[in-house]
């Protein structure tokens, strides 16, 4: 979606799946459904996405950056 790229490492922290593809949606799908231990480990990496991107940790950057 968007700009995932830039904060989604393919097999790190997330799947990155090709736009319009459903096949590769669908594979990606089922790795996550059969590997229970590579799905956690990129749940808890993700975690960390968030908390970065969080709301009010981006409306804290801007609010700092409209100060300037």
């Amino acid at each position: 979606i968007g700009c995932s790229r830039l904060s989604i490492y393919s097999r790190k922290n997330g799947l990155l799946v090709p736009p319009g593809n459903p096949l590769s949606l669908q594979k990606a799908m089922e790795e996550l459904a059969e590997n229970r231990e590579f799905s956690e480990k990129l749940g808890m990496t993700a975690i960390n996405v968030r908390e970065i991107y969080s709301e009010e940790k981006i409306a804290d950057r801007w609010r700092r950056f409209l100060k300037r």
